[in-house]
């Protein structure tokens, strides 16, 4: 796996979240960055807007 996983703006429904978790998983386990740069990597490339506020009002500590 060598792209990062996308999670696109659009109805969020547990599932489609339990399935990005996991694809984040494979990515981190499959990609040689370290574990703080694949966090930050992947919650930069999110498009769905709640997130996005949520991610950027406490950045830091979540990476």
């Amino acid at each position: 796996m060598k792209d990062c996983p996308i999670l696109t703006s659009s109805h969020m429904t547990p599932l489609i979240l339990q399935n990005w978790s996991l694809t984040c998983k494979q990515y981190m386990k499959h990609t040689k960055k370290k574990d703080t740069d694949v966090i930050s990597y992947i919650t930069e490339t999110t498009q769905e807007p709640h997130l996005v506020a949520w991610y950027y009002l406490d950045q830091a500590r979540i990476d």
